[in-house]
């Protein structure tokens, strides 16, 4: 694979992430934040359990050690990180989720510097202090615009921002499983285990299936196929072929992407505040990010991310 194709697959990586906020705007409607969360990853999961199947090269080969922190990494992710999100989104709307989805890098570099012992330089610090002065921004003045499901709710909106650190803990704990498995793999078992958590709440969820409009299910198809399954794959599948860092910019799209369809589909539009806290979050970021060394990675160099660089977005 050239690093063109690569960068292409980056670019349908991060559009399928935007798709994911508008879908659950879109589910919100009917389903509450559980429901949607147990049936998307009710399909996921055996999406990810056929691709091990056919891909023997993917498997994982866990010692047990490894298998723990992957079930540990199923029960942040899909439990924790993408339900907090969805029921956060309750009070954002679709473009300021996908724009505070890119607090995820910053998040991940703080708990490096605490956890793994990286550097972080000034320039760093000021960003994350940066990033997450946008996000309060957002939280405190933009949460509730442009939705028609529930008022504007701070402490809900907060659910949202504990999602994106929780993501980041993934991310920085999965570091060593990262680096030793294939990372498509090592993806597919978390959201698998990650499913096995949800068990639960699946009766109550099923029932809820027969209420479903057509419209719905292809939102839910769309959150499956489009904003899961593929981006999960393609994302890693192109980071093989690129140095980690190069994929920050490409997060960076995913609040455009979001912005766009919102625009499209909801007839949204981003308020002074939102856009504020939006470009502070985006600067914030982007100054949070370990610079190559000059002279960059070679492409086919350990292309897993380190801990503070980027993560894949929590979408």
């Amino acid at each position: 694979m050239t690093a063109r194709s690569a960068r292409v697959l980056l670019l349908l990586s991060v559009a399928g992430w935007g798709i994911v906020f508008v879908a659950n705007h879109e589910l919100l409607v009917l389903l509450d934040p559980v429901n949607i969360i147990v049936l998307r990853f009710s399909i996921v999961a055996p999406c990810f359990l056929l691709l091990l199947a056919v891909s023997p090269s993917r498997r994982p080969r866990l010692s047990r050690q490894d298998l723990l922190w992957v079930v540990l990494g199923g029960l942040m992710v899909v439990p924790g990180s993408q339900m907090l999100a969805v029921a956060g989104q309750q009070y954002l709307s679709p473009s300021m989720s996908g724009l505070l989805v890119t607090t995820t890098p910053a998040f991940a570099a703080v708990l490096a510097y605490r956890f793994l012992g990286e550097r972080l330089v000034v320039r760093q610090v000021a960003g994350v202090v940066i990033a997450l002065t946008g996000a309060a921004t957002i939280v405190l003045f933009a949460t509730g615009v442009g939705t028609d499901l529930i008022v504007r709710s701070p402490l809900g909106a907060s659910l949202f921002i504990l999602s994106q650190m929780l993501w980041a803990a993934y991310t920085v704990l999965s570091r060593r499983n990262a680096q030793r498995h294939d990372p498509v793999g090592l993806v597919a078992l978390t959201f698998i285990t990650g499913t096995l958590w949800l068990i639960p709440w699946m009766p109550g969820t099923f029932v809820r299936v027969p209420e479903l409009t057509t419209s719905q299910w292809g939102w839910l198809a769309a959150l499956v196929v489009a904003g899961t399954f593929i981006p999960h794959v393609t994302w890693y599948v192109a980071l093989r072929h690129l140095p980690a860092n190069a994929t920050v910019v490409a997060m960076y799209l995913v609040p455009l992407y979001s912005a766009v369809i919102s625009a499209l589909v909801l007839g949204e539009r981003i308020t002074p505040a939102g856009a504020a806290g939006g470009l502070l979050v985006l600067v914030g970021v982007a100054l949070s990010q370990r610079r190559e060394p000059r002279g960059g990675t070679s492409p086919t160099a350990d292309a897993t991310p380190a801990a503070g660089a980027t993560p894949t977005p929590a979408g």
